[in-house]
């Protein structure tokens, strides 16, 4: 099975040729507060050989990330709580920009737990449940 606790063996996948790539929320604790860890994993030998990279932590949540993946930028959208967060390398997933080192990173709150982003027209576009939600706001 892939990674432990409440959505192990859900991950955001890509295949394209003989890369595979995958993320998923690993937290071996039954605790949904306790911390777990984003995880990427890429193979380029059709599954033969894989490496994985613990790309950033998460706590507070039940997060189910996605994956955007183009050779020259790999996205990574996940859940920490309510902050929508956002992970991004532009070296095939060799290193990660996370929200802990860029704070435009962390795009907002959101009740979405598996919120997805793309890069459409050279803008990151996000699709999720932004918080509030707007029936919710309060009339000043």
């Amino acid at each position: 099975m892939l990674g432990e606790g409440h959505f192990a063996g859900q991950a955001g996948v890509h295949t394209q040729g003989d890369t595979q790539a995958m993320v998923f929320f690993n937290n071996p604790s039954s605790d949904p507060a306790a911390e777990g860890w984003i995880v990427f994993k890429q193979s380029s030998d059709g599954g033969g050989s894989w490496t994985s990279v613990n790309v950033a932590p998460a706590t507070n949540c039940l997060t189910r990330p996605t994956l955007y993946y183009r050779q020259d930028e790999i996205i990574i959208t996940y859940t920490s709580g309510t902050d929508r967060l956002l992970a991004r390398s532009v070296d095939g997933g060799l290193t990660w920009l996370t929200a802990a080192d860029d704070p435009n990173l962390n795009t907002g709150r959101t009740f979405e737990n598996s919120p997805y982003t793309e890069r459409r027209d050279g803008q990151l576009k996000t699709i999720d449940l932004l918080l509030p939600y707007p029936e919710h706001a309060q009339a000043t």
